[in-house]
């Protein structure tokens, strides 16, 4: 991830066909409260190559447990993760969750989920006049833009990991905030992906990151254990 870098909420969702490449987002015509990632100069182009990449997986994909986020989701090794089950990687390093809000219908939905798992706000914190409500609205768009389509897949909205770029408590301002725009949905579980990355002592452990952001091979496998009891089975 790059840290300097219903539909939605009532709003029409940006549609594009599967059978074409979804455009680069239009700060001013996209759905969603919160930003896009403006600070990255290289984050059109990668963008757009991850575009390319989906379209071309999209029909071996169909019925698979979408991942949708940002670097920490591109970087794992999914399949190795979560072995014998169909995954679909759908990371972008440096989106926000106002990005994927965009992509959503293009790359996910049209894929037919059997189940979403949610990573965002990471990115959303570095960006010009972030605000936690503006993220909070954002993942309560997506998790009802999903089942608008899908009304029982399961929905799992991972909460912000730690990181030394980020101020605590900023980190668990976001984090409190997209709780409370998720209490009550149905088919929606909120996983803490944020507790489990503390110390005793509440401050990040290190061993699981490579750079204090990212997650190395012992994060990845905290990870794989948080998640894996979670996640619906093939049959």
């Amino acid at each position: 991830m790059f840290l300097r870098c219903l539909a939605a909420f009532f709003a029409p969702i940006f549609f594009v066909s599967a059978a074409e490449t979804l455009p680069f987002y239009d700060v001013g015509t996209a759905p969603g409260a919160g930003n896009f990632n403006t600070d990255w100069k290289g984050f059109s182009k990668h963008w757009q190559r991850r575009q390319q990449d989906f379209a071309a997986s999209r029909d071996a994909e169909k019925g698979a447990i979408f991942f949708l986020g940002d670097s920490i989701t591109e970087k794992a090794d999914l399949k190795k993760l979560f072995p014998g089950m169909a995954i679909a990687n759908r990371g972008i390093s440096g989106d926000t969750t106002r990005g994927m809000l965009y992509r959503l219908e293009n790359n996910v939905l049209e894929c037919e989920p059997r189940a979403v798992v949610l990573l965002c706000g990471t990115n959303d914190m570095m960006q010009p006049q972030a605000t936690s409500a503006g993220t909070a609205k954002d993942v309560r768009g997506i998790c009802h833009s999903i089942h608008a389509r899908f009304p029982k897949i399961a929905v799992l909205v991972l909460k912000i990991m730690p990181n030394v770029e980020t101020d605590r408590k900023v980190i668990e301002e976001f984090n409190t905030a997209v709780d409370k725009e998720l209490a009550g949905l149905e088919s929606v579980t909120r996983v803490d992906t944020y507790g489990v990355f503390l110390k005793a002592d509440g401050t990040i452990n290190n061993a699981a990151f490579v750079d204090g952001v990212h997650l190395n091979e012992a994060g990845y496998e905290i990870y794989r254990k948080t998640l894996a009891p979670l996640l619906p089975s093939n049959k």
